[in-house]
């Protein structure tokens, strides 16, 4: 019986039709082994569907499913009202409560641990949208909460306050909803400067006159990385015209993301000195440079020194120099040197004595 089962659970497995397979026997569906085989093979989404009448009531099997992922107790209709059922579901996935009773989705207990456990707020009673604790929860631990809190908490400000200070992608989400957007909240200081204390990206959503603030985009800018090498968007993409000619300001962008060199004006961006000032703040930016400076070797030569991996940049001309290629090397990092040369530096230089040594001399060290 076992090697049958394993027999359709492994067809399951590699089905990619509709529903089940025709051949499939529909016997199986009311064996309460094999329910319990197949959703203990991770078979939960392709067989709970589909589970035979007779089982809908059995409560191991109940148990069992709903353990695995909480949204089935959808396909059990006899047991949103339960609570012991259904405490298990939203144990399980926070959002199987819009599947419960409209008794159970007021009920305190349950809506606290949805709430914990994923996207529900959307799900709770009305009672519970309105609920200052509950609703402040809920967007801390998701933003996507904020559009379904009650109007009166939208329209009180010390609530948003207090809610963007936790989570300042709320006021990203918020803006989106037509009420929050009527109350204006992106042209209050306060507000987006609690927001981007904690996300720097919800500057995208700021008045026109906060991303010119210096304060607040300095904030943001702050925020939004701790690591020099992340290429994930920066808020200077979202800061004023005015600001962005600002060296300073960008100076303190690229310090923090290397990607934010995408940003810069065509002005900062052809003033070589100043690029070579970045680059020696954040060698990372070299990987997003136009390609006349990856043929500068001073330019090169902070980039590989900051990291030997830039080598890959660089022209053709800067790979064949012994100098470049030595810094590049040496600090060749989490990259295997022996990668390194062969893959970046020139051939010439693969085969010259003092390059072999020193990465002879790396390797054993």
């Amino acid at each position: 019986m076992a090697q049958n089962y394993q027999k359709w659970v492994n067809i399951l497995k590699e089905y990619t039709g509709d529903g089940l397979p025709v051949n499939f026997p529909k016997e199986l569906l009311e064996d309460k082994n094999f329910i319990i085989y197949a959703i203990h093979n991770y078979l939960i989404n392709e067989i709970s569907p589909y589970i035979g009448e007779s089982l809908k009531n059995d409560l191991e099997v109940v148990k069992v499913v709903i353990k695995e992922h909480g949204e089935c107790i959808k396909y059990f209709p006899l047991y949103t009202d339960d609570k012991e059922i259904a405490l298990i579901a939203v144990n399980s996935f926070g959002p199987a409560l819009k599947h419960l009773s409209s008794r159970l989705q007021d009920d305190e207990e349950m809506v606290s641990i949805a709430i914990k456990n994923g996207r529900s707020l959307e799900f709770a009673s009305e009672r519970f949208k309105d609920d200052d604790a509950v609703a402040f929860s809920a967007v801390k631990d998701n933003p996507y909460a904020i559009r379904f809190v009650s109007l009166r908490l939208i329209k009180d400000r010390e609530f948003i306050l207090k809610v963007l200070s936790a989570n300042g992608r709320a006021l990203l989400i918020g803006m989106d909803n037509p009420d929050f957007a009527s109350m204006h909240y992106n042209e209050d200081p306060e507000l987006v400067k609690a927001a981007v204390t904690n996300f720097g990206m919800a500057l995208e959503v700021a008045s026109d006159a906060l991303k010119s603030d210096r304060e607040i985009v300095i904030v943001a800018l702050d925020e939004s990385h701790n690591d020099p090498k992340s290429v994930s968007e920066s808020p200077l993409r979202y800061v004023s015209k005015d600001l962005l000619h600002d060296k300073d300001i960008v100076r303190f962008a690229i310090k923090n993301c290397s990607n934010a060199i995408e940003y810069l004006p065509e002005e900062l961006m052809n003033d070589r000195d100043f690029i070579l000032l970045l680059v020696q703040i954040n060698g990372a930016i070299y990987e997003f440079l136009p390609k006349r400076y990856l043929d500068d070797k001073e330019i090169t030569l902070v980039a590989v020194s900051y990291d030997g991996i830039y080598l890959y940049r660089a022209s053709d001309r800067l790979k064949d120099d012994k100098e470049v290629a030595m810094a590049a090397l040496k600090n060749h990092g989490s990259f295997d040197v022996r990668d390194l040369l062969e893959l970046y530096v020139s051939p010439r230089l693969q085969e010259d004595p003092e390059i072999q040594m020193l990465v002879d001399n790396l390797l054993n060290n």
